[in-house]
């Protein structure tokens, strides 16, 4: 009969007794992806930025002017705050809230907070295509990807630094079975990106070529929230309709390709441009980058009453689009590394230089279209090695 072993207080026997024991820990982890520590990252980063973006807009008076602001009506220089949009209430309430805060950055009075606004529009409406892409792989391994477009409203309403680290924390923890799309769904991706992502976000930044109202202006900063439905309604309307459907089981795995790298072209031109020219705003004196993109959290606490909003919305999104950069670039390192042999030094100073130069949206969306490339070649090469 065995002697049970004597217990001690030696820190030696605070860590799990047996190797077997931590196994089947992990096993029972597993599951849910809590095993896999270097994906953990991901949900810090989400509560390093809820406090940057949300606790500190409490602290700083930002909150408090704004939710003055909602009370009254008007901002406190006295422009009306339009507070109607769809006839119903609780959607307008909310609608309203992200209304009055987006428009002192977007109505172009402020070079710096316009240019910041420009940056993350363009990503942002860049980054719906690559949450409606993964939500229609055939192998989808969760239900977590199959309302793409309540992720994107959800970025909307709660930050893209909160939210986009727990989409890239899924995703890399439930990776598809199966990588195709079908084609008659990827088709209408780059008409729907075209429509219901650029359109909407040029309207947004682009107040002072038109002249518009304050409370036109407004009203299309509402549109906007709406984009991720106006996308998902013409994707769905374009695949139905799409006339071919019985397609060669040899070209199912491969015929979206070109529909799917296009979209993210799109996304690549459209983001990298919009970054290009915030860094061209700053080469000729227009802007100064640290004005643009570095937190100064003194800025809301000495701001006046009629700048208060506009100086905590600056610092929120300046925050915001420190936590996009990071997310996006620690999501691309990931998937790019476990596809390739690349040399991680080589890559992390590739995608560093990427994000400078052309932005997160545009860096990530080139990712993604070399990664679909990469699938299916992968797939191609199994098929061909199955039938030698």
């Amino acid at each position: 009969m065995d002697t049970p072993a004597k217990y001690t207080h030696g820190p030696q026997n605070l860590a799990i007794g047996s190797s077997s024991a931590f196994n089947n820990f992990l096993k029972v982890l597993k599951p849910y992806g809590l095993s896999t520590p270097r994906y953990v990252v991901f949900p810090i980063l989400s509560a390093i930025f809820t406090y940057y973006l949300w606790i500190v807009m409490g602290l700083n008076g930002a909150g408090d002017e704004l939710q003055a602001t909602l009370a009254a009506g008007k901002y406190a220089d006295g422009t009306p705050l339009c507070a109607s949009y769809t006839g119903v209430r609780p959607l307008d309430q909310l609608i309203t809230v992200i209304v009055a805060f987006e428009y002192p950055v977007t109505n172009g009075q402020d070079k710096p907070s316009w240019l910041l606004m420009l940056d993350i529009m363009s990503t942002l409406q860049t980054a719906m295509i690559w949450v409606f892409l993964d939500s229609m792989r055939k192998g989808r391994s969760t239900a977590w990807f199959a309302y793409p477009a309540l992720w994107c409203c959800t970025v909307n309403a709660a930050g893209a630094a909160v939210i986009l680290p727990l989409y890239f924390w899924l995703h890399l923890q439930h990776r598809p079975s199966e990588q195709y799309i079908q084609l008659w769904d990827a088709s209408p991706l780059p008409t729907a990106f075209l429509i219901g992502g650029v359109l909407p976000g040029l309207a947004l930044v682009t107040r002072t070529l038109w002249q518009l109202s304050a409370i036109h202006h407004q009203q299309i900063i509402a549109f906007v929230q709406f984009s991720p439905l106006l996308i998902a309604t013409i994707q769905i309307v374009g695949s139905s309709l799409y006339p071919i459907r019985n397609l060669d089981i040899r070209r199912r795995r491969t015929a979206a390709l070109p529909s799917i790298q296009r979209v993210l072209q799109f996304g690549v031109i459209f983001s990298g441009l919009a970054h290009l020219a915030i860094l061209g705003h700053a080469a000729f004196g227009a802007a100064k980058l640290s004005s643009i993109y570095v937190p100064d959290g003194n800025a809301p606490l000495s701001a006046s009453a009629a700048d208060k909003i506009l100086e905590g919305a600056k610092y929120f999104l300046q925050w915001d689009l420190i936590g996009i950069i990071v997310s996006t670039g620690l999501w691309c390192f990931y998937m790019v590394s476990e596809l390739s042999d690349i040399n991680q030094i080589q890559l992390a100073v590739r995608l560093i230089g990427g994000m400078v130069l052309f932005g997160p949206g545009a860096t990530t969306s080139a990712v993604l279209s070399w990664r679909e490339g990469h699938n299916v070649a992968q797939a191609e090469a199994k098929r061909h090695s199955r039938l030698v």
